[in-house]
């Protein structure tokens, strides 16, 4: 059975890198779902893929809107020992059941997770982050500069909606 040979939800292997012997071939698990529509964001959500794509506009205080970004005083923040802060962190964004930094974050990944608490995770409306976000990377920079910071799994995605509509249309 096919069920049986896909790893667990909580694997440590990296589900991107996953392969499966099928009719003779050797598929990529991640590549197939993507033939039916299913894609991917790795390695955690979109909602990641974003922050880091714009750091510059994720990680930064929008001060138009009040905002404070993430405050100090919260346990990842406040232990001496920089294992007990990672621990924490990621904890708080993962959340429980998680396990562990399994997979490579990016460069910046502490920032990223603090603003991704901050600005998905807290008591903050998501759509509302959302929206302003979207706002301040169109206004600063053109369509053509967005299309290629946007995350790889977006941009697949994009390109077959319009492949979608257009088949619609016609």
């Amino acid at each position: 059975e096919v069920p049986d040979l896909v790893p667990d939800w909580d694997s440590l292997d990296d589900p991107n890198l996953f392969n499966l012997s099928y009719g003779g071939e050797l598929k990529n698990i991640v590549n197939e779902l993507e033939t039916c529509d299913v894609y991917f964001s790795s390695p955690l959500d979109i909602d990641y893929s974003m922050i880091c794509a714009f750091p510059e506009v994720f990680c930064l205080k929008d001060e138009t809107y009040g905002e404070r970004g993430p405050t100090e005083g919260k346990a990842d923040e406040e232990y001496d020992d920089r294992e007990k802060r990672v621990e924490a962190l990621i904890k708080a964004v993962l959340k429980k059941g998680n396990a562990g930094k399994r997979f490579a974050f990016g460069d910046g990944w502490e920032r990223n997770f603090r603003w991704y608490r901050y600005r998905f995770l807290s008591n903050k409306s998501k759509p509302a982050s959302h929206v302003r976000m979207f706002m301040k990377i169109e206004s600063e920079y053109n369509s053509e500069e967005i299309k290629a910071k946007l995350p790889l799994e977006l941009n697949r995605l994009a390109v077959r909606v319009i492949e979608l509509a257009q088949q619609v249309v016609e």
